[in-house]
């Protein structure tokens, strides 16, 4: 089973600027509220390593694997859980409309065997309302999906499109 999750927004800035924004991961906790610290490198085949608030208490160490890394295009890792029971893949795709305007989507696609047993709590975190799992032992990820887009215009663009 699988369960994806889209963003997508128009985004005045050329996309090497976003490509420089999304591959600066000493700097995504400024605009990522999921993500205290990312180190690696965003070259195919390389380890990430990702340290989110655990909700719980603490922090959440994940070791994705970079699938994609098209300059100025895509951007795209995987992170398994042991056991493949479940599995994140991000991505962040740049696709150009014309000189110094963009199309920004992102996604993530969970899978594995507890995506179905989830797939409730899914739904009711991507709608936003992820306060009913408030001890469940992921972070808010699904909900801050969304933001996150909204949240890196600033440092992109002061200017978005409807």
């Amino acid at each position: 089973m699988e369960k994806e999750i889209v963003t997508e927004i128009e985004i005045n800035a050329p996309p090497s600027r976003v490509w420089g924004i999304l591959t600066d991961f000493e700097k995504y906790p400024t605009w990522n509220p999921f993500i205290k610290k990312i180190s690696g490198e965003a070259a195919r085949n390389e380890k990430l390593e990702v340290h989110m608030p655990d909700p719980r208490g603490g922090t959440m160490i994940f070791t994705p694997t970079v699938l994609v890394a098209e300059k100025d295009r895509e951007l795209r890792w995987l992170g398994r859980s042991e056991g493949d029971v479940f599995n994140g893949e991000h991505r962040f795709l740049i696709e150009p409309i014309e000189n110094n305007k963009m199309h920004f989507i992102q996604t993530e696609k969970f899978t594995g065997s507890m995506v179905e047993s989830l797939e409730e709590w899914l739904d009711t975190a991507r709608s936003g309302k992820h306060h009913l799992i408030k001890n469940f032992f992921l972070p808010d990820l699904l909900s801050g999906i969304a933001r996150h887009s909204v949240r890196l215009l600033p440092r992109i663009s002061s200017k978005t499109m409807p």
